[in-house]
């Protein structure tokens, strides 16, 4: 049985693929595994690093390229992401029309995580009838309003996505995204991850949390969270199911957030940064020197006061809650603005 997973890169983050596709075939080596990268201008000399990379494990990669149709898509309003004005994030919307016809199911990964374990139980997830397989994600139900979603409904992390290729040409996922964008709205502080939970509505099936395991948990833990983003055990997950996940995690993403990542030196995130240092070692991009990451003035704020583990947790939860409350008026107003111009 083939494993078909999925990476959607350019050049800026080929590093955290080669980094994150390293730990995957690291601790997948009993599988038959084809990776296709999904490819936005990844320079010649970077796909050859990274096909002789995969090829010493035994294992298939493709390029796919999407070149085309991440250039047509930024003709539109949509916003570009991280420094780098890239729209490679949008490429797994276009992943049906690049892969071979016959494949039916496929894994999609972030290149921010780290694979650190058995993915079997993941991929052969049984999705009972729906499109996608896809782990709750913990930021606050008041954000669901500014997308126009019921703060009752969960909403999904897309960095980890189980598709059922079938189902997504059934529902014709990829045109009423584009008609989405084209004539509802096109730009969202979490780019297509957005537009996949609304107009994916009701069709993703909840996946264990072990499978998308995110830094705030381990910052802030499962309690104090769900009080910050005034989340319910049945918006997100129990207690014993989300402690279980902390403990014993297959995939950590490295989603953005005020302890930094660890491709930076001023990352916080304690001993996922070091576990990440020895998986960069392995690949053909072991000399990559570390620069600083920048932070805005909310970010230092947090770094200083609760990256520092100095305060009570509880006290350390307040402060968070209005520092959340005071990003989501600036994404309010910013919206506003933009919609003005």
């Amino acid at each position: 049985m083939n494993y078909n997973i999925c990476y959607a890169t350019d050049d800026n983050y080929i590093m955290q693929a080669a980094v994150s596709i390293t730990s995957l075939l690291q601790n997948n080596q009993r599988h038959s595994i084809h990776l296709y990268i999904l490819d936005n201008n990844i320079s010649p000399q970077s796909r050859d690093l990274l096909t002789g990379h995969v090829k010493k494990y035994g294992q298939k990669i493709a390029f796919c390229s999407v070149n085309e149709k991440l250039d047509a898509l930024a003709g539109t309003e949509v916003n570009s992401y991280g420094g780098y004005g890239s729209y490679a994030a949008y490429a797994r919307i276009f992943i049906r029309e690049l892969l071979p016809p016959e494949i039916d199911r496929v894994l999609y990964i972030d290149c921010d995580t780290l694979i650190c374990g058995d993915i079997e139980e993941l991929y052969n997830w049984n999705l009972n009838g729906r499109t996608l397989g896809a782990v709750k994600d913990i930021n606050s139900s008041k954000y669901h309003l500014t997308i126009g979603l019921p703060t009752s409904d969960c909403y999904f992390n897309s960095g980890v996505l189980l598709i059922d290729l079938n189902q997504w040409d059934i529902h014709r996922y990829l045109p009423k995204i584009i008609h989405h964008i084209t004539h509802v709205r096109a730009r969202y502080q979490n780019v297509d991850q957005d537009i996949i939970n609304i107009v994916a509505h009701n069709d993703i099936c909840t996946v264990s949390p072990k499978y998308n395991h995110i830094i705030p948990i381990d910052t802030l833990g499962w309690k104090y969270l769900c009080y910050i983003t005034d989340k319910t055990p049945e918006q997100y997950y129990d207690s014993a199911t989300s402690r279980e996940a902390a403990y014993n995690p297959v995939i950590i993403h490295f989603t953005y957030f005020f302890t930094g990542r660890p491709w930076f030196s001023n990352s916080m995130n304690r001993k996922w940064d070091g576990i990440w240092n020895d998986y960069l070692e392995m690949t053909p991009w072991s000399s990559y020197v570390k620069h600083r990451q920048k932070f805005r003035f909310v970010e230092k704020v947090q770094r200083v006061i609760l990256g520092s583990r100095v305060l009570p947790d509880g006290l350390t939860a307040v402060l968070y809650k209005l520092l959340i409350k005071v990003h989501l008026v600036y994404v309010q107003l910013r919206d506003r603005n933009e919609k003005k111009v």
